[in-house]
């Protein structure tokens, strides 16, 4: 009969169950191996975790200037955002009415010597929705017109964005912003 050092040997082979635990711990990758392994599948969870189908997608918005009224030397021009936003999504009023709800905003970088006199909103539409009830949100949804007045004729060319969080009937997307840059080559309306 042969010495063993370790008595867990002689064990090991006497007893299938453990023949087959020993020979699986052999098969084992390095330590490094099994620790990318995890991360790798982590990481793969917390991606499909966090993947819904609505923050891909996310809505379509649709956005077109056109010059309301040229204006002149003395009088102002009267320029157009219509937006349209996709059925079945809204984005918050630009007075929301809760501190706590992203507005929407359009914010214009006119070129040098362009006074923006105003910006006019539409009113808003109210609906309580799933995720908030029993609460009227002020909202825009379809089609809307921003308004903006300039000073004399209109610019030939200005850089503008709207900011806006889109949200449907149970939750809401991350705020955005959208460039929506006027040219007034590219605008509709009057001429």
């Amino acid at each position: 009969m042969g010495a063993t050092l370790y008595p867990g040997e002689l064990r090991a082979a006497s007893n299938p169950l453990a023949k087959r635990r020993a020979f699986a711990l052999s098969r084992r990758p390095p330590a490094a191996s099994r620790m990318r392994l995890a991360l790798a599948q982590a990481v793969l969870l917390a991606v499909a975790v966090s993947w819904s189908p609505a923050a891909a997608a996310g809505p379509t918005l649709e956005a077109k200037w056109r010059i309301a009224a040229r204006g002149g030397e003395a009088t102002p021009s009267e320029l157009a955002l219509t937006v349209t936003i996709e059925k079945g999504w809204h984005v918050n009023a630009n007075d929301p009415d809760r501190s706590y709800l992203i507005p929407t905003t359009l914010d214009l970088d006119p070129p040098a010597g362009v006074e923006v006199q105003s910006i006019r909103y539409p009113e808003p539409v109210t609906h309580a929705l799933a995720f908030a009830p029993g609460a009227a949100l002020r909202l825009y949804e379809g089609t809307i017109t921003i308004s903006v007045r300039v000073a004399g004729p209109p610019p030939d060319r200005y850089d503008a964005t709207l900011g806006y969080q889109a949200c449907n009937e149970e939750t809401c997307l991350p705020p955005r912003t959208l460039a929506v840059p006027f040219e007034a080559a590219r605008a509709g309306g009057v001429r």
